[in-house]
């Protein structure tokens, strides 16, 4: 695997360290009286260019698309993916890729398409991507049957095994207590969608967003 374009990741540590002064900014207005913090804050959030950051995002997707496009198809076989699917008949609406880079880290890449054939594609572990302060990323995907929101948020939760790196403490059968990451299999509280995930390799969107070919709702 080739290393990733320097420009792609030096722009998302910028962007993350955007993000942690913007914390800071806005701790400090909130617990200070002085007027002069809250216009520090604002004047941060003036400055701050999304579409620029956007464009940077849509860029290296392409270098990961391109990347896809040239590797063999046995090659690509062989990589950690997540299948996502139609919960009406199992129709293919794209498949997540995890990319190993050099020193342990995953890129979680996502190729998908709407109901009308149109390509949707995009990395989803990026800065603004699944940072809850960041821009909220999805893509609507579909086939014949309908179509679906998918978030870059549970698209990375199904294509990673658990345990993931959020600690929980739950309750065991004789009594006590014991810390979880991420969702358990056995935990009543884990949605149906990532144990199916989990065990198959197959992410398929939950029902209740799922909108038949033909309907609309408000709000899409």
């Amino acid at each position: 695997m080739k290393e990733e374009p320097k420009a792609a990741w030096q722009a998302e540590l910028e962007a993350t360290a955007g993000y942690e002064h913007r914390g800071k900014l806005r701790d400090r207005a909130l617990d200070s009286s002085d007027p002069a913090e809250w216009n520090a804050f604002r004047h941060w959030m003036r400055t701050v260019v999304w579409p620029a950051e956007l464009a940077v995002w849509k860029n290296a997707g392409d270098w990961y698309a391109r990347e896809l496009e040239t590797m063999s198809p046995r090659r690509r076989s062989t990589m950690p993916q997540l299948a996502v699917r139609c919960p009406v008949k199992g129709c293919s609406l794209g498949t997540v890729y995890e990319f190993r880079m050099e020193g342990g880290a995953r890129r979680f890449y996502f190729v998908g398409k709407t109901s009308g054939g149109k390509r949707q594609h995009g990395i989803c572990n990026w800065a603004f991507a699944d940072s809850w302060d960041g821009l909220d990323r999805w893509w609507q995907v579909g086939c014949r049957h309908g179509h679906v929101k998918v978030y870059t948020s549970e698209l990375i939760e199904a294509a990673m095994q658990p345990p993931t790196m959020n600690p929980r403490v739950v309750s065991t059968e004789n009594g006590g207590q014991k810390v979880v990451y991420g969702h358990d299999l056995q935990d009543e509280h884990c949605p149906v969608e990532y144990q199916i995930a989990w065990r198959t390799g197959i992410f398929i969107p939950p029902q209740d967003r799922w909108m038949p070919r033909g309907r609309r709702r408000q709000g899409w």
